[in-house]
Formats: structure tokens, sequence, C-alpha cells
């Protein structure tokens, strides 16, 4: 949250003149769950009156938050939209250091489309 609220001040900006928060988080459960993007935007300073949007594209979370941002920008008219990511894939791949995040019952497993990067490459979808 201290990022957004600085790129903004950097920018130039009032925290109200933005009007969308575009956060990308994959997997988004936990810590990380319930619209990510509003409570960043909120806790960044911003007011009730600006918008939070969180994108889940697993590896991609980030770029089509950009994308969607400037999207928005280009085509639907808005004037400021701030975009972004928080990265909790690493962590959350870890099952050792996520025991009350981790799917346990039910799960279906599939495989990441990037099984190099972490272990066996087996994610949990509830």
């Amino acid at each position: 949250m201290h990022a957004i609220s600085h790129a903004v001040s950097r920018a130039g900006l009032e925290p109200g003149d933005v009007e969308d928060l575009v956060w990308g988080c994959a997997l988004q459960q936990g810590s990380t769950s319930s619209n990510i993007a509003r409570q960043a935007a909120i806790r960044a300073g911003m007011p009730t009156s600006v918008a939070g949007m969180s994108i889940d594209r697993q590896c991609a979370s980030g770029l089509m938050a950009v994308a969607t941002a400037a999207k928005q920008i280009v085509h639907d008219g808005m004037d400021i939209a701030v975009a972004g990511a928080i990265a909790r894939l690493g962590v959350l791949l870890d099952k050792g250091t996520t025991r009350g995040f981790y799917a346990a019952d039910d799960v279906r497993p599939y495989t990441c489309p990037h099984p190099d990067r972490r272990g066996s490459g087996r994610l949990f979808r509830l």
C-alpha cells in the first residue's frame, strides 16, 4: 500500500483523482482474499469513491492488471487508473509455509503451465 500511495504522490495526483485501482494477485486466498485491490486502495489513503478490481490470471496477473487499466483509459474514458500486482504465488506453492491457506478438502489438482519454477508444478484449486 506504501508503494501505491507514493506512486500517486510522485505523479502529482491527489488520492481522490484516481478512478480505479486494478491489482493482480494470483491465488487470492487468506490475507489476499476479499478483493485485495479494494483493500489496497483504502489503505493507500484513497477515498471510498475509488473503485478496486482484483485480477487472478495466475502467472500473468500483473500484466493483465496493467492491460486492463490501459484499456479503461484508452477505450472507457477514464482519466486516471493505477495498476500493479502483489506476488503471493511463491508463498502459496510452498505447502510448509501456508498451513492455513493450502487447499486440503475436496481438491482438484491441475498442472501449472510452468512446472520448472517451483517443485513439482502441482497446484490445487478448490
